[in-house]
């Protein structure tokens, strides 16, 4: 939940220090990838998060095809600080990640880390 139009000032700096790299990519939460996608700064712009499925009631959730609409490239999915939410973490990953490919997204994929009990 970082992020809001100022923000996109950033995007500026980011491709003059990225240098024009093929790869160089953003993500940024739904509300920003629309607007940044218009700046053209020359990056991959996409989404922090989404979910497995195609529609239904997954309230605040964001589809494949919305972040396609939207402008995106690119999804990450594995956060750490969102899957420990979940009682099937390495399913919903898979599933999330599959879903971005299969909706035409470069899904990133984050390793979760072992954490030991406290």
């Amino acid at each position: 939940m970082n992020g809001n139009y100022a923000a996109l000032a950033e995007l500026d700096g980011i491709a003059v220090a990225a240098g024009g790299a093929v790869m160089s990519r953003c993500a940024f939460p739904f509300t920003l990838i629309a607007p940044a996608v218009a700046r053209e700064a020359g990056l991959m712009i996409g989404a922090q998060d989404c979910h497995w499925a195609q529609s239904g009631a997954h309230t605040g959730c964001i589809s494949v095809a919305m972040l396609v609409e939207a402008g995106a490239q690119i999804v990450i999915v594995g956060h750490s600080e969102r899957v420990p939410t979940s009682t099937r973490p390495n399913a919903e990953v898979r599933a999330k990640a599959a879903a971005a490919i299969a909706g035409g997204l470069i899904a990133i994929v984050l390793r979760r880390r072992n954490r030991s009990p406290a």
